[in-house]
């Protein structure tokens, strides 16, 4: 899919109110706005799935109420604002599966989105030996409704995630895990 407008959308499956994308499906230069899931308000992505250069606002879900991307999903060059969402208001990065996947954001502009828990812009989970990675980003001017990760959740099950050259606010990059 490229060069289109995918508003106000819910979703039927709870996965991906604007579009879903799995092995393989990609999105380009499109706009999604106005969505709603339970994970993904704008697009859920999976398993090589990718969106590029797309811009994603005032979108809604449980968990990555722009973008939820999942074991091996790539968002590349996308501005991602007013999301709103529990956890990630902006992208839920999700690496669980054992796989030879990558999940990745990579130049993505992510500001003024909200979250209800953590993550205003970014949360972030892994499964050791595999790590969500993010390079060449915007994280700022995010917020969460109670806590204090609001730009990024950075909950590394064992593994540490992967963070270059990304602009963050200092204070902003909080990891936990067990």
């Amino acid at each position: 899919m490229q060069d289109s407008e995918i508003s106000a959308n819910q979703a039927v499956t709870n996965y991906g109110g604007g579009a879903y994308h799995e092995n393989g499906g990609r999105i380009a230069s499109s706009e999604l706005r106005g969505n709603s899931a339970l994970r993904g308000g704008g697009v859920y992505i999976a398993r090589i799935g990718e969106i590029f250069n797309s811009i994603l606002h005032e979108n809604t879900a449980t968990d990555g109420g722009g973008i939820y991307l999942y074991y091996g999903g790539l968002a590349r060059g996308c501005l991602l604002t007013r999301n709103s969402a529990v956890a990630g208001g902006g992208i839920n990065q999700y690496q669980w599966t054992y796989t030879t996947y990558t999940t990745m954001v990579e130049s993505c502009t992510i500001v003024f989105n909200t979250a209800v828990t953590a993550g205003g812009g970014l949360w972030l989970r892994d499964n050791d030996p595999y790590t969500v990675k993010n390079y060449n980003n915007i994280i700022w001017f995010n917020t969460v409704d109670s806590g204090t990760h609001s730009n990024v959740y950075n909950y590394a099950w064992q593994a540490s995630n992967d963070f270059y050259h990304c602009a963050v606010p200092p204070t902003s990059l909080i990891t936990t895990g067990q």
